[in-house]
């Protein structure tokens, strides 16, 4: 029996500081077999197999998977900017390795580009949801059901990071659904001064063994208001529990899908001029080492330079409301005032 512990470098990794969104660590993988000869090449095509749907799964929009899941090694072997071999044992039967595979931005970018995939790497800070469901008590139900369900359903925390809002964690717990859909979010102390929120009004009804939801759902993204409908009603002999949770799943998909197309990068280039104002450069450093990290910003062109004003070019794939909410969430306000913008620290 051999037994190897070891940490190794397969692939020099040519950027160290890449996007972590596209470095996938902890990827485990375990082969029974007495033929060790290809067991580690066996190992290397499992785990890029398996770091691409890790990778892929929080970026894109769930309808998508199917365009590009089945994936083939050679193209996957192209994604792929290096790999580490972090722990690996080899039993005289099995084989057990830990691996971390870092994929290429620029590349990732250009596949998901040829196979028209949208997608998004921009990270949320805390999206406030508050879930409101009205339901008379002969309804067999309970509140509980509703947000165990949202609280179930929360995943994805870095990338589309909510923060369950119950009914008691309002100032104002019999608020109305008027009350709730022309709520100033502020108001309520117990909620964090974010600048995403998301208030759902949800009418649950249940009759002749057929359970129903109208619901009512308006997203504040970046002081953008989009207000839209659903409709649910549960199948045959399915339990309250079940069509809760399938309609929750269903409900955070269409606003997990509404972030992605907030925050994707566009097919065309728009250039917004800035002009940043401040005695202290320190705090230009900071703003231009967040923007150069901002996947749809290909481009900063400084063209005015003096003491205490600066002025330049953000070349940027998407519009100015996208570009505003994605800056926003990188800590910085970008102010329009016509023929350029203003571009400062988010003072949290």
């Amino acid at each position: 029996m051999c037994v190897t512990y070891f940490f190794i470098s397969l692939i020099l990794i040519s950027n160290s500081s890449a996007d972590s969104r596209f470095k996938i660590q902890d990827i485990f993988i375990e082969i029974n077999s007495a033929n060790i000869t290809n067991v580690r090449n066996e190992a290397i095509i499992k785990a890029q197999q398996k770091a691409y749907k890790k990778m892929i799964i929080p970026i894109i929009r769930p309808e998508d998977y199917s365009k590009i899941n089945a994936i083939e090694n050679f193209e996957l072997n192209s994604l792929v900017s290096g790999i580490e071999l972090i722990e690996e044992i080899i039993l005289e039967d099995k084989y057990k390795a830990n691996f971390t595979i870092n994929f290429s931005p620029k590349r990732v970018h250009n596949y998901f580009k040829r196979n028209e995939i949208l997608y998004s790497t921009i990270e949320s800070k805390p999206i406030s949801l508050i879930s409101i469901i009205s339901f008379l008590p002969e309804n067999n139900f309970t509140e509980n059901t509703w947000y165990n369900a949202w609280k179930l359903q929360n995943k994805n925390l870095d990338v589309f990071n909510l923060e369950i809002v119950t009914r008691n964690d309002l100032n104002n717990p019999n608020i109305s659904i008027e009350e709730l859909m022309s709520l100033n979010i502020y108001d309520q102390l117990n909620i964090n001064d974010t600048p995403n929120n998301i208030l759902i009004w949800a009418n649950f009804v249940n009759y002749d063994d057929t359970s129903k939801m109208d619901i009512l759902v308006k997203t504040i993204f970046n002081k953008k208001n989009i207000i839209f409908t659903k409709k649910y009603i549960s199948l045959s002999n399915e339990e309250n529990k079940k069509f809760i949770s399938r309609s929750v799943i269903d409900l955070r998909k269409t606003l997990f899908n509404m972030w992605i197309e907030s925050t994707a990068s566009s097919k065309m280039i728009e250039t917004f001029k800035f002009r940043f104002i401040g005695k202290n450069l320190k705090d230009w450093n900071f703003i231009e080492t967040k923007l150069l990290k901002i996947d749809s910003i290909s481009n900063i062109n400084i063209e005015f330079y003096e003491i205490e004003s600066l002025s330049g070019t953000i070349y940027f794939s998407g519009n100015l409301d996208k570009l505003k909410l994605i800056l926003s969430e990188h800590d910085i306000l970008f102010t329009y005032l016509g023929d350029y913008s203003d571009i400062s620290i988010i003072d949290r």
